[in-house]
């Protein structure tokens, strides 16, 4: 098949399932990981998911907003209960340096999986 001028062999085209990233946290951890998410493909050409940047989550609504914006995440929110609950996210990535909130979140995310 030819288009725009380009020769492309439909069978080679794999269309690749959404993986769609909540992260919670900007720190250093926050910013390798998303990097992560979006190099994906790069390093695992045959991975099965694209990650998809959606929901961002911060205490501090200004520096949320600037993350969210510089890395590509299509919503922010400030409560990570928010992201928890959303229905928009597969894969929650946390990145703050308090076990417990982590623990609660695993919690939450039990109760709404049904585990």
């Amino acid at each position: 098949m030819v288009a725009n001028g380009l020769n492309f062999n439909l069978e080679d085209v794999k269309m690749k399932k959404k993986l769609r990233v909540g992260m919670i946290g900007y720190g250093f951890m926050g910013k390798a990981h998303t990097n992560a998410f979006r190099q994906a493909a790069k390093f695992f050409p045959d991975l099965p998911y694209e990650p998809e940047l959606k929901i961002f989550c911060a205490r501090n609504k200004d520096r949320a907003n600037q993350f969210a914006s510089n890395w590509g995440y299509e919503k922010v929110v400030t409560d990570w209960r928010d992201v928890v609950e959303s229905n928009e996210i597969d894969l929650i990535d946390i990145n703050n340096t308090t076990p417990f909130q982590a623990l609660e979140i695993l919690i939450r995310l039990k109760k709404r999986n049904g585990f």
